[in-house]
């Protein structure tokens, strides 16, 4: 049972997430869950176990996080310093294209997510330009999915 979860591809997870969020957004009395206090513990538990240190979790936590952040108020340079520095732990990997590494992917489309709603005069607009010209440079089929 736990490996045909490891066999799942990482992208499915968005789809989840998102259906999870359309509920919530259906359940909540003015049709939108933001700064409702069941949006903010998920996206509490949620950004916990991204940056974190549960290799099992962060990928599918890094995907519900790009899912879940839908408004500039939720983004901020901060959060996205923090999964830049975890991208960098992640990549100084040298295996971490050839070992399946399904964080690298999350952590790409979690940050492709987060971009739309990052802050007019954030200190990361530019520098994530250049990080995505570096990701493009790569030859890797999952990051341009992601």
């Amino acid at each position: 049972r736990g490996r045909d979860l490891e066999r799942m591809p990482i992208m499915n997870v968005e789809p989840v997430a998102a259906s999870i969020y359309g509920v919530l957004n259906c359940s909540s009395p003015l049709g939108n869950s933001l700064g409702t206090p069941f949006h903010a513990r998920w996206l509490s538990l949620n950004t916990a176990t991204a940056l974190g240190t549960t290799p099992a979790l962060q990928a599918r936590a890094f995907i519900t996080l790009g899912a879940i952040c839908k408004s500039q108020a939720l983004v901020s340079d901060f959060l996205i310093e923090q999964v830049l520095t975890t991208l960098r732990g992640v990549i100084s990997n040298s295996k971490c294209l050839t070992d399946n590494n399904d964080l690298f992917v999350a952590i790409i489309s979690c940050l492709t997510k987060l971009f739309e709603y990052l802050p007019v005069g954030s200190k990361f607009t530019k520098p994530l330009f250049w990080v995505a010209m570096t990701f493009v440079q790569i030859y890797e089929t999952r990051v341009f999915t992601a």
